[in-house]
């Protein structure tokens, strides 16, 4: 005798407490971002100043929850008394990925050999 979830019970909030956890670089608020509200969204942005996710990213995360739910729904079909898998899923990172751009990132400098950069002009 098998027991099986249905996929519904999988995205239950109560069922499952997954998240993705945001960090928005403009005002530094943390927030979490459950699984089965991203599913619905349209758009995400930081509950403390506005800024917006961008959209490829939002898409991405949305697809990335269909491909673990098709995971989870595919084990739980097939999966037998003894024979089969469970999954967890664990990220735990002191931090912050993609790390906070520096002020300068956009700067560049180029130094040629041949130009004089002394602040006296010697001759």
């Amino acid at each position: 005798m098998q027991s099986h979830i249905d996929l519904k019970t999988l995205t239950d909030p109560k069922a499952l407490n997954v998240h993705y956890d945001f960090k928005c670089f403009k005002c530094q608020t943390r927030f979490p971002v459950y699984f089965w509200y991203l599913k619905n969204k349209d758009g995400i942005c930081c509950p403390n100043c506005g800024q917006k996710l961008p959209s490829d990213v939002l898409k991405n995360l949305k697809e990335s929850i269909f491909y673990i739910e098709n995971a989870l729904k595919t084990l739980n079909d097939t999966n037998e008394h003894e024979s089969g898998w469970s999954l967890s899923i664990q990220w735990n990172s002191l931090l912050d990925l993609p790390p906070r751009p520096s002020e300068y990132d956009h700067l560049s400098i180029s130094l040629n050999e041949d130009d004089d950069y002394s602040p006296f002009n010697v001759t």
